[in-house]
C-alpha cells in the first residue's frame, strides 16, 4: 500500500508540475500579447536596444521578409527586438527571454537568436563597404590627408580578439597571446569611425598572418598593380601600427625614430590618424557589449564569428540611421614589443615607399 501511495503521490507531482509549466508558458503569452516595447519612450527603448523606436521598426521591416512568424509563435518585432536586447546588453539567453517586454522560454529565444543574427549578417554587402570607384576612394584619401598630411591613404587596419567558450574541438586554434580563447576580427575603418571591412578567423592567428592571408590584402594589390585607367597615377595604402610588416601597400610608423627627425613627424601623424581604428572598435564595443572584453561567447566559433559580423553590421546601420554615439577615446597604443618582420621583396618595397612618402612630405 506504501509503495502505491508513493506512486500516485509522485504522479500528482508531476501534474502539478505540468500545470505550473502550462500556466507560466500562458503567463508568458499573456504578457508578451499586451506588451509594446514601443511604448517605453525614446531613452528607455535606445538604453535596451541602442536604437530608437523609428530605426528599429525600418531594420525590422528589413529583416522582416527574411524570418518567419508562426500563427501561435513570436511577432517578428519581437525576434529582433529580443536579440537586439541580447547583443546590447551581452547578458545570458536566460536573462534576456525572461525580460517583461519579450518573455520566451530560454530554448524559444535560442530558436530565434540562430534566425535572426544570419538575416542581420545577411545585410553585410549593404552596411560593411569598402571604398568601390575612384570617386569615393579619393574622398577616403582626402579625409585621411587631413589628418596624415599626406594623399592615398583609404583605410586604417588593426585586429581585436573577442572571447569565446572553449571550443569542443581544435581548441588550441582559439588560444591567442593572452592565453585566452578568442577569435581575430581585422578590422579596416574610415575617419569617422565606419567599419569599412571585417574578417574573422580563429584567435591564434596573430595580425600579420591574418593580413597576409585576406581578401583586403589582395583587394589593396590590385588597386596598385591593375588600376583604372583614370587612376594610373594615384597609390592607395592602408595605416596600421608596428605589429605588421611594412609593404607597398601598409604603411606603419617608423620604430625608434629621432624626436624632431622627419621619420618621427611622419610616424606621429600615423599613430595618432591610425588610432581611429582602435577608437572604433572602443564605440563598437560600448555598444554592443557581447564582445566587450569582459564577455564571452558562450557558442561555437562559428555562430560566434556569425554574432561578431552581426554587431558590425549594426552598428555601421546605426551610423548610416545618424545615431548617436559614445565619444571615442583619444588615446593611442603602441605596442610595447615591436614584432619581428618578415623579410621579402614586398617588405623592401614598403619600406622604399615609406622612405619617399617622407622625403616628400615630411623633410
Amino acid at each position: 500500500m506504501l509503495a502505491v501511495a508513493a506512486f500516485l503521490l509522485d504522479d500528482d507531482e508531476e501534474d502539478v508540475e505540468m500545470e505550473f509549466q502550462r500556466m507560466h508558458m500562458a503567463w508568458k503569452r499573456t504578457v508578451r500579447d499586451m506588451s509594446d516595447p514601443f511604448t517605453m519612450g525614446d531613452n528607455v527603448f535606445r538604453k535596451h536596444y541602442r536604437m530608437i523606436p523609428a530605426i528599429a521598426i525600418h531594420l525590422i521591416e528589413l529583416l522582416r521578409p527574411q524570418l518567419i512568424e508562426h500563427e501561435q509563435g513570436i511577432p517578428v518585432h519581437l525576434q529582433v527586438l529580443s536579440v537586439l536586447r541580447f547583443l546590447a546588453e551581452g547578458s545570458y539567453q536566460k536573462g534576456v527571454a525572461h525580460d517583461c517586454y519579450h518573455p520566451m522560454g530560454q530554448s524559444t529565444f535560442s530558436k530565434y537568436l540562430h534566425e535572426v543574427v544570419p538575416a542581420i549578417v545577411r545585410l553585410a554587402d549593404e552596411y560593411i563597404v569598402f571604398p568601390r570607384n575612384m570617386e569615393e576612394r579619393q574622398e577616403m584619401s582626402r579625409r585621411f590627408e587631413e589628418s596624415l598630411g599626406f594623399p592615398g591613404v583609404i583605410g586604417a587596419i588593426d585586429c581585436t580578439l573577442p572571447k569565446i567558450h572553449t571550443p569542443h574541438e581544435h581548441e588550441e586554434a582559439y588560444v591567442n597571446h593572452n592565453q585566452d580563447h578568442s577569435l581575430n576580427v581585422q578590422v579596416v575603418s574610415d575617419m569617422d569611425y565606419n567599419i569599412l571591412n571585417i574578417r574573422i578567423t580563429n584567435g591564434s592567428s596573430n595580425d600579420k598572418f591574418v593580413w597576409r592571408h585576406s581578401q583586403m590584402r589582395e583587394t589593396m594589390y590590385q588597386l596598385r598593380n591593375n588600376p583604372d585607367p583614370a587612376e594610373i597615377n594615384n597609390q592607395y595604402y592602408l595605416i596600421g601600427d608596428g605589429g605588421y610588416t611594412p609593404s607597398p601597400v601598409l604603411l606603419t610608423p617608423c620604430q625608434e625614430a629621432a624626436p624632431g627627425s622627419p621619420e618621427f613627424r611622419y610616424s606621429d601623424r600615423v599613430r595618432r590618424t591610425r588610432c581611429r581604428v582602435e577608437q572604433t572598435f572602443g564605440i563598437w564595443k560600448q555598444v554592443f557589449r557581447c564582445i566587450n572584453g569582459d564577455r564571452s561567447l558562450h557558442y561555437t566559433p562559428e555562430f560566434s564569428s556569425q554574432i561578431v559580423l552581426a554587431t558590425a553590421v549594426l552598428y555601421n546601420y546605426l551610423r548610416h540611421q545618424g545615431m548617436p554615439m559614445p565619444v571615442p577615446l583619444r588615446n593611442h597604443r603602441v605596442r610595447a614589443i615591436p614584432m619581428v618582420d618578415f623579410v621579402d621583396d614586398d617588405y623592401i618595397q614598403g619600406l622604399q615607399v615609406r622612405r619617399n612618402i617622407i622625403l616628400n612630405h615630411f623633410a
